[in-house]
């Protein structure tokens, strides 16, 4: 492929591509590690309640049958990426997923996003930083390499 046009390809492709791992990435990790607590904090403050129990319970089977769904969408979603493009495509989209974990996981874990000025400190988030520099020049291997 003509190098040019490569180069555009791979800052469009990547773009979508970081669109669409970082929103499979938050559904899957969303659905694993979130805690259930406002609605047990709901039922400790007043008598247990049958109806409010079984939409609770139904509310759980929805959640975790929509994270096995968006599971299922991104493994499904990693194999078209090789079938149609290649391996490197694929490790592009492994590496922004990963680099994506550490930094949901803070925001799950206190409540809030991530800012510029309110970011997690410390080595892993510097590698996940670093992570996201390189992953446009293994994008744009993968598209060069059609």
């Amino acid at each position: 492929m003509h190098l040019l046009s490569s180069i555009g390809l791979s800052i469009i492709g990547y773009f979508v591509l970081m669109c669409i791992t970082t929103n499979l990435t938050g559904m899957v990790v969303r659905g694993f590690f979130c805690q259930d607590t406002d609605f047990e904090d709901f039922l400790k403050k007043g008598k247990p309640r049958p109806y409010a129990n079984m939409k609770i319970s139904m509310g759980g089977r929805v959640d975790k049958g929509t994270t096995i769904l968006f599971f299922i969408i991104t493994v499904l979603f990693l194999y078209l990426l090789y079938r149609y493009l290649n391996i490197w495509a694929v490790v592009a989209a492994l590496l922004l997923t990963f680099s994506r974990i550490p930094e949901l996981l803070w925001e799950i874990r206190n409540g809030r996003k991530v800012t510029a000025n309110d970011r997690p400190k410390g080595r892993f988030y510097l590698i996940t930083d670093i992570m996201m520099l390189i992953i446009p020049l293994i994008f744009w291997w993968s598209v060069y390499n059609l």
